[in-house]
């Protein structure tokens, strides 16, 4: 999988499931990083549902910090939340789909389609399925984020470890993801120096 990522591409303007924007926002020194490196992150209705509102089986001090940073950065508009319409979901592909996946996967896909932002998802099935829809370099994971901010040196070395930290204190399992992404960019980065941003 990390071989297969190229760290010197991101397209920085998308929607994200809930997976995907908990995995980033769990971490402040990823978000951060990302809103300086101008990346934009929309949510659909249902993910601010599944992301916020949804009843969970537990209730870790880690998991409600979590949801109250979603809340904050979507009060300041960090995180745009989007209307998808029927349309959206009455495609043909999205409707005959629809059942296989969860409706925050299904409707940030959709709303994707319409709107031509990349995808954003941690979700081996919404990957795939989102690679049928819509353009290969349009479906994208936070570990293809964070190694392309370690690439440009939005992320620093030190920070690696932070992050971690963070993701494990909010009971969160893409830490050592994180890190893979980050040793594969930085071997990248030897036999690629970067160029630009795009």
């Amino acid at each position: 999988m990390f071989n297969e990522i190229n760290y010197a591409s991101f397209f920085t303007i998308n929607i994200t499931d809930s997976c995907s924007i908990q995995n980033i926002i769990a971490s402040n020194r990823i978000f951060r990083a990302s809103l300086l490196a101008k990346c934009y992150f929309s949510i659909t209705r249902y993910v601010e549902y599944e992301s916020i509102y949804k009843k969970r089986k537990s209730s870790k001090s880690g998991e409600q910090e979590l949801i109250k940073k979603i809340q904050k950065a979507i009060s300041e508009n960090s995180i745009k939340v989007c209307d998808i319409t029927i349309d959206d979901l009455n495609d043909r592909l999205i409707a005959d789909n629809r059942k296989r996946l969860g409706m925050g996967e299904i409707s940030s896909i959709a709303f994707a389609k319409r709107t031509g932002l990349g995808f954003l998802t941690d979700d081996k099935p919404a990957k795939k399925f989102a690679l049928k829809s819509l353009e290969a370099s349009k479906v994208q994971s936070s570990i293809h984020l964070v190694g392309w901010l370690f690439y440009f040196r939005h992320l620093v070395d030190t920070d690696i470890d932070l992050i971690i930290r963070e993701h494990t204190y909010h009971n969160r399992h893409f830490g050592e993801h994180y890190r893979k992404a980050y040793e594969k960019a930085m071997q990248y980065r030897l036999t690629s120096p970067p160029r630009s941003e795009t």
